[in-house]
């Protein structure tokens, strides 16, 4: 499984990071679109473990990591794959007893540079945030700070927590989380 370290910064500016990203020679993997994400659960799977399949435009990717409560900062391994036929891989998870037990949305661009990736993120009800993943600590503290950022305003946790703290919703059991319409969500 391969390692991954993030940590995101809330409340940005996403053309001023559009721009830092830019000048540091990042590209771009995704452009800004809807990603959708369908959480599964169920029996055979370990508790501690959280498996999602997630689209973005024509990419879907199928995922299978830590907890969705798991703080990033402390590093954690995930299995991640592409998948061609979104429809046949839900199948596929229910046949193995798996259920959808819970759907979210959020805009989202990819950017990369070296080991380090860049995601400007909205989720409802939240600000606009961008997330830093690397393979280990350094990198991450390092790739932040490319992009001018302190690495003491960065946030840990999982989005899943931020939503806790930030909100006071429990994201965890809530079966939608959803903009109230997308077409007025946030704007980059």
């Amino acid at each position: 499984m391969k390692r991954e370290y993030e940590v995101r910064f809330l409340d940005i500016d996403a053309a001023e990071i559009r721009t830092r990203l830019s000048r540091v020679e990042a590209v771009q993997r995704f452009p800004w679109a809807l990603r959708t994400c369908w959480i599964f659960d169920g029996e055979v799977l370990d508790p501690s473990l959280c498996l999602r399949l997630c689209g973005q435009g024509t990419h879907v990717s199928l995922a299978l990591g830590p907890s969705c409560t798991s703080s990033g900062l402390q590093g954690s391994a995930a299995l991640e794959t592409s998948v061609s036929d979104r429809v046949a891989a839900v199948e596929i998870l229910r046949k193995l007893g798996l259920r959808e037990t819970r759907y979210q949305e959020h805009f989202r661009e990819e950017w990369q540079r070296g080991e380090a990736a860049f995601s400007i993120e909205a989720w409802p009800d939240l600000p606009v945030l961008v997330a830093v993943a690397g393979p280990d600590e350094p990198s991450v503290r390092q790739a932040s700070a490319l992009i001018g950022f302190d690495f003491g305003d960065a946030q840990p946790e999982s989005i899943e927590q931020i939503y806790l703290t930030a909100t006071k919703r429990n994201v965890l059991v809530e079966p939608t989380l959803l903009f109230a319409d997308t077409a007025h969500a946030p704007a980059t």
